[in-house]
């Protein structure tokens, strides 16, 4: 009896396991999206999937962890990204060729911080035995 409690546990560690690291691929699989498309992500598409992905982590982190605000900063960050983008591509549509050195800051935040971020707030959570 008691091993089968054992083994019920241990599953169930390796189902919570299996959903925080879906967490932890999508935040990749997001910033990948928003650098390969320079900053210009589909709203409907991209940004509708991060944001079941943060609904998700609501309930699979606890509410102590940093994961919960680290996924609304990389949200913030992507929503201003996409609204600048389309500032530029409005203006650049109209000739009007300005530089806008906050898109070069936000991607460089995506093209480094935000997987190295990653990485270090989600260490903790991807063991079996958390």
């Amino acid at each position: 009896m008691c091993l089968g409690n054992q083994q019920r546990e241990t599953q169930v560690k390796l189902e919570l396991f299996d959903k925080r690291f879906a967490v932890f691929e999508g935040v990749e699989t997001f910033v990948v999206t928003i650098l390969t498309k320079n900053g210009a992500i589909n709203l409907l598409d991209d940004y509708r999937k991060f944001l079941y992905l943060k609904e998700q982590a609501e309930f699979l982190f606890p509410e102590n962890s940093s994961v919960i605000p680290y996924l609304t900063e990389v949200q913030m960050k992507a929503k201003k990204l996409w609204d600048l983008s389309l500032t530029r591509d409005r203006e650049a549509s109209q000739g009007n060729l300005v530089g806008f050195p906050e898109i070069t800051e936000l991607l460089g935040y995506f093209g480094d911080q935000a997987i190295s971020k990653r990485n270090e707030i989600f260490t903790s959570y991807l063991r079996v035995d958390c």
